[in-house]
């Protein structure tokens, strides 16, 4: 054979152990043998929120994740008073936490603070906290029951004094024109040592006794007046839940029977109203004088569990949820989003505050108390459990 013959021949096998080879799968199981160096693993991210955004948050959250595999979200949600002691006891370590509102911030640093001699809130430069979401306390009241309110209070149905002297008149209401089918005021709110609509009934609460909207003091809590006071109006309460949605739910369900009158957030009424009208009655929305607003803030902790690679991936996912886009999304759910550059005025018949504008939603918010130290915080609930929770065993 000629020396091309040989070549032409030595080819031809070369051929055909290859195709041999990727016949039968040699080369797959060759390279699956060959070890590969292992990729980058993803940022692990720790977000411990408040349950009253987890509709919005975690779809928000779902989109991020699929066009950021390089972090790795993981959402917990507990309610904020719940959070707030986890955080504080230690059992919750998280990179993130987005409590309802800056009352749990104040609460969180004074706690943290006591027991370590530094906050754990870091308040100043590019990671301070950031609203995400707003919404503001409102009373949700049985219409009828309203318009007997409103004639006792000169028009304002949301006035304490007069709250105060419905809850606590053998009377009931009867003491301010009612029929005596209505039988006692049946008043709610969550407990407010565990709920934060709760916490912020009470802050408000102590702000109409003093008739005043800043500046709640030590002094103010421990006034004796005032805690008779809020014994005397907190009896009226049948039960103290502890979810606010819940609370809500349950006022549809049950109509007058179980509650006259509620205090809750208002993309909570948003969500759920619509389902109550006409059921017994139909429910309405009104702003007390002041309110208080659940900003639901997104926080990155400065615990020493938490890497330089965790607080870039946590302004990353800040940024985004306060991306127009995603923020525009939290308008069907009842929240006014924090990025001004959404509005929340709209000609949109759909939006809720055109479709429930008959039943007192409203875009005007009145004036906002300010929110109390973390010090005066603990010690408005100290009072709270002295003279009603531990009262009611």
């Amino acid at each position: 054979m000629t020396r091309a013959g040989r070549i032409l021949a030595a080819l031809a096998g070369l051929a055909l152990l290859v195709y041999a080879a990727h016949r039968y799968g040699l080369f797959g199981r060759m390279a699956a043998a060959v070890p590969h160096a292992p990729g980058p693993q993803p940022v692990q991210l720790s977000v411990l929120y408040g349950t009253e955004k987890e509709r919005w948050l975690k779809a928000a959250v779902d989109d991020y994740t699929r066009a950021r595999p390089g972090v790795a979200v993981q959402l917990k949600g507990m309610g904020t008073v719940d959070s707030l002691r986890a955080i504080a006891e230690g059992r919750e370590k998280p990179v993130v936490w987005s409590p309802a509102d800056e009352i749990a911030l104040n609460l969180l640093d004074a706690e943290w603070s006591a027991r370590t001699g530094q906050p754990l809130v870091d308040r100043e430069g590019d990671l301070a906290p950031q609203p995400l979401l707003l919404t503001p306390l409102v009373m949700i009241v049985w219409e009828d029951r309203a318009k007997a309110l409103a004639a006792a209070a000169k028009g304002d149905p949301t006035d304490w004094s007069v709250l105060h002297d419905l809850a606590s008149s053998p009377k009931g209401w009867l003491g301010v024109g009612g029929p005596a089918e209505w039988g006692f005021v049946k008043p709610g709110h969550t407990a407010p040592n565990a709920s934060n609509s709760g916490l912020q009934t009470l802050i408000l609460m102590a702000y109409g006794f003093h008739h005043k909207r800043s500046g709640l003091t030590p002094a103010d809590v421990l006034n004796e007046p005032f805690q008779k006071w809020l014994r005397e109006i907190e009896t009226a309460v049948g039960k103290f839940g502890t979810s606010s949605g819940t609370y809500m739910r349950d006022m549809v369900l049950y109509g007058p029977s179980k509650y006259d009158l509620i205090w809750n957030y208002e993309s909570v009424a948003i969500s759920d109203m619509a389902a109550a009208q006409g059921r017994w009655g139909n429910l309405a929305v009104y702003y007390p004088k002041p309110t208080l607003w659940s900003n639901h803030p997104f926080v990155v902790l400065k615990g020493d569990w938490v890497t330089p690679p965790e607080r870039t991936a946590a302004r990353e996912l800040r940024d985004y949820l306060l991306s127009a886009d995603v923020q525009a999304k939290a308008l069907a759910l009842g929240f006014r989003p924090a990025n001004p550059d959404v509005k929340v005025v709209s000609s949109d018949p759909a939006s809720p505050w055109n479709r429930l504008k008959p039943y007192g939603v409203r875009l005007d918010v009145p004036a906002v108390a300010e929110v109390p130290s973390g010090e005066v915080t603990r010690l408005l609930l100290e009072t709270w459990r002295r003279n009603v929770e531990a009262q009611a065993r």
